[in-house]
């Protein structure tokens, strides 16, 4: 009895240690797995940006130039592509960029999804002696403002309500896409004003006309013009338009009142 208890615990010691054996053989080969699978993902060219697929939120977009834009992106690993990485690229060529989100479906595909500043107001860039629109001829492109000020150049956006119309005078250059053209505080400015020309006085505006050097517009009411500057607050030249109609009259006008300075109302 004794002999098969020494020949049992001898082989219990002898299984314990195939067992150890084995479990540092499973860890062993775990780990090495672990460590091709990490190297594949971190070297191989498996794992590199070879399709860029563009999610198109707005009609404005054009998935190809996007994808031009995107080009060196090409060959890079997907891993470490992040989307700061893509909106820099992207800002360079897209003036109106509003935000960036990526998605990567490993192992080589990245897909960029777009969104763009809206368009505020549509254009008539004109020359001050001009009465139409400086459009070309049979061009299907149109003059816009974005929400940031900037100026941009796009086939005409249909649909959807309206657009704020701006004719912008006196621009010396014709601006160039991504050019800062209105400022968004001179846009506020001017529709503060039109809003309470409406609601004080009841007048609708009809015509805007914004002079980009001199830093002033013009608002047509029926057939008069009233001018305006970013200089005065809207209150000072609501102030003195009052006065005016106290003590001369609208009647009196026949093509503008000058409302900028702040001494006197000029008028004619």
């Amino acid at each position: 009895m004794e002999r098969w208890k020494r020949w049992s615990r001898r082989v219990q010691r002898v299984a314990a240690g195939g067992v150890a054996v084995l479990r540092r053989w499973i860890l062993l080969a775990f780990a090495s797995a672990m460590a091709l699978g990490i190297g594949l993902v971190l070297f191989s060219p498996i794992v590199q940006v070879r399709e860029i697929g563009v999610v198109r939120t707005d009609s404005r977009l054009d998935p190809e130039s996007v994808q031009k834009i995107l080009a060196p992106m090409f060959g890079h690993h997907l891993l470490f592509v992040t989307e700061r990485e893509v909106a820099e690229l992207l800002q360079e060529g897209l003036p109106d960029l509003e935000s960036v989100k990526i998605t990567k479906d490993y192992p080589s595909k990245l897909t960029v999804r777009i969104d763009v500043l809206p368009v505020v107001a549509v254009l008539d860039i004109v020359s001050p002696d001009e009465e139409a629109a400086d459009t070309e001829s049979g061009s299907t492109l149109r003059d816009y403002l974005l929400e940031n000020g900037l100026y941009a150049r796009y086939p005409a956006v249909e649909g959807g309500e309206p657009l704020y119309r701006i004719r912008i005078v006196d621009w010396g250059v014709r601006p160039a896409p991504g050019t800062m053209l209105i400022t968004p505080e001179f846009l506020t400015h001017m529709r503060s004003v039109e809003q309470a020309f409406r609601t004080q006085f009841g007048l609708d505006v009809i015509e805007r006309s914004v002079f980009i050097r001199a830093r002033e517009y013009h608002l047509r009411v029926g057939t008069v013009s009233l001018w305006f500057d970013v200089t005065s607050s809207m209150e000072e030249q609501l102030a003195r338009y009052r006065v005016f109609l106290s003590s001369v009259g609208m009647d009196q006008v026949k093509e503008y009142v000058d409302l900028r300075l702040a001494d006197r109302v000029v008028y004619r």
